[in-house]
């Protein structure tokens, strides 16, 4: 009998758990974080520019040098000059993603100012075959870039995000370059141009979320728009025809850190 007793105690105290736990809510399960949709964003960073600048002689000035082909030679020779300089970089931009899987690609554009600039004076250099001093004069300034851009990026975990970017670039480019003879006024060859120009993008970076539509990064591009010239007359005799062809070329490496706020998506 007390067998009996014991076992439909039991009996109803596990049927009372059941009925109990039955009426216990269910967690509903974690969502998926989506990185399909649009996003505006701002960043900030540093922008290292390359200037590299070069000269060329044209016929009429060899054939009037007073040395020929090798005083035009030795001036020639040490008109090639890198130059460097650092400044800040910051602007704003937007995009989307379309993700599928582990995969997310996207587009984005961008504008980004900048404060870079340099001008140096290099010599006086020896002329051969004589002694006569010349100097050469390197000038640049870029005042913004901006760029269109595809993005192809993996997922690390869900909310992080490593990617690969390129695509076109511009931004605008001003210079002065010149050949000068101390001490010898109207000897001076100046070329000076400006203008917007059009070149390619790429590099990559690591965006992950900070919670709800937040979003960081850290990003690093290379933008190389190519080169501009311009032609210099002798500085007393801007009808001649002698004259140099200065040209530079520059390039920027960027590095810096982003913040995106999403618009929406699934």
């Amino acid at each position: 009998m007390n067998k009996v007793v014991m076992i439909s105690t039991a009996f109803v105290a596990l049927a009372g758990g059941s009925a109990f736990a039955a009426d216990m809510p269910l967690k509903a399960p974690a969502a998926v974080y989506s990185w399909t949709g649009c996003y505006i964003g701002g960043n900030a960073g540093a922008d290292l520019a390359t200037a590299k600048f070069s000269s060329v002689p044209n016929a009429a000035f060899i054939a009037g040098a007073a040395f020929g082909a090798p005083e035009a030679a030795s001036e020639q020779a040490k008109s090639a000059a890198t130059i460097h300089r650092t400044g800040p970089t910051f602007g704003g931009g937007i995009g989307c993603n379309y993700q599928t899987s582990i995969w997310v690609f996207g587009v984005e554009t961008d504008i980004n100012f900048t404060d870079i600039g340099k001008r140096v004076i290099r010599g006086p250099f020896p002329r051969v075959p004589d002694s006569l001093g010349f100097t050469w004069e390197d000038r640049f300034k870029s005042d913004f870039f901006g760029t269109v851009r595809g993005r192809v990026g993996v997922l690390a975990t869900p909310t992080s995000l490593l990617y690969v970017t390129g695509g076109l670039a511009y931004k605008d480019v001003s210079f002065t370059e010149a050949l000068d003879f101390p001490g010898f006024a109207g000897f001076r060859y100046e070329g000076s141009n400006s203008k917007t120009k059009t070149g390619w993008a790429a590099g990559g970076g690591w965006e992950f979320v900070l919670g709800g539509p937040w979003s960081a990064k850290i990003e690093y591009l290379h933008i190389d728009v190519g080169s501009l010239s311009a032609f210099a007359h002798q500085n007393s005799n801007p009808a001649g025809a002698n004259g140099w062809t200065h040209t530079v070329r520059l390039t920027e490496d960027v590095a810096r850190f982003g913040i995106n706020y999403r618009l929406g998506g699934p």
